[in-house]
């Protein structure tokens, strides 16, 4: 079923009843367009939903005159790719978080082991600590020689 141009009339003008037969005549289409591109019902249909959701708020900037299916899957398109960009990037953020807390845990073990090794040989790291200053390779030196 497709929508008239006076139910598109109707809709720019609020009409409720237009709005239904629209969500009735484009949404198991749109639907099934965005899970072909998601692969997540339970996505798709948010996706969905938030579709109409537009066309209602953006009801007034509908063309009469243009070709109503056409825009509604740009549309659709168009939240897919701000919902996968979204996606991709807090899933970059959650991986740089989780590097960087990686990378803090590396310096809490490398620190743990500096001041374990002092406390423990205290002849051994003063003796390899001078001649490496104090850096990290004093501790790589350290466990060889402890090994």
């Amino acid at each position: 079923m497709m929508i008239t141009t006076q139910q598109l009339q109707l809709l720019k003008e609020g009409n409720k009843n237009a709005f239904e037969a629209l969500y009735r005549a484009y949404n198991a289409r749109i639907y099934s367009f965005v899970l072909s591109m998601i692969g997540d019902a339970g996505v798709a249909k948010d996706i969905t939903q938030d579709i109409f959701l537009h066309i209602w708020e953006k009801r007034l900037n509908i063309d009469l005159e243009g070709n109503f299916g056409g825009y509604l899957f740009k549309i659709s398109q168009n939240m897919v790719y701000h919902y996968v960009r979204r996606e991709l990037l807090l899933q970059n953020y959650v991986d740089k978080l989780s590097n960087e807390s990686a990378d803090e845990s590396v310096e809490i073990d490398e620190e743990l082991d500096y001041l374990f090794l002092r406390r423990i040989y205290p002849e051994t790291f003063r003796r390899t600590a001078s001649s490496a200053s104090g850096s990290f390779y004093a501790l790589l030196e350290i466990r060889v020689e402890l090994s």
